[in-house]
């Protein structure tokens, strides 16, 4: 099983994006989604949420999400994409989960988290959001 881990801003919405979350706060840009929605099939990955996020997301109980949570879910199912899982920690998910392939960090904020130095972590300008090119980069990296 291959791993995208995902921070959500500055991945997939950035400056230009219009749409809104329920709260008013940026919301998630289709483009940006379609754009990871082509990793994912390239890759044929899963995908393990990190980030502010991840707060208020629920695998199982949806019922419980947080109105965010529940605005991201439909975004990315509109393009047949599904969040597995989601952890504060990449690499004690990683240490809990060693049947895992290869993976990639999407993260396009000012991180200090524990994957900073990881090689495998790909900063996305958060004024763009996800590109060809780090989509190109994660590629190569899961080769």
């Amino acid at each position: 099983m291959n791993i995208i881990f995902l921070d959500c801003d500055g991945v997939l919405n950035c400056l230009t994006s219009t749409s809104k979350t329920p709260e008013g706060y940026t919301g998630i840009d289709n483009k940006k989604v379609n754009e990871l929605r082509t990793l994912v099939d390239e890759t044929k990955s899963t995908l393990i949420l990190i980030g502010s996020w991840k707060e208020g997301w629920e695998r199982f109980a949806k019922d419980k999400e947080s109105p965010r949570a529940q605005y991201l879910d439909r975004k990315l199912k509109r393009f047949g994409l599904y969040i597995y899982d989601k952890t504060n920690s990449v690499f004690e998910w990683l240490k809990k989960n060693e049947d895992c392939g290869r993976y990639v960090i999407l993260d396009g904020g000012n991180s200090e988290h524990d994957f900073l130095n990881d090689t495998n972590y790909i900063k996305v300008n958060p004024s763009l959001g996800l590109t060809q090119k780090e989509i190109n980069e994660a590629l190569e990296k899961m080769k």
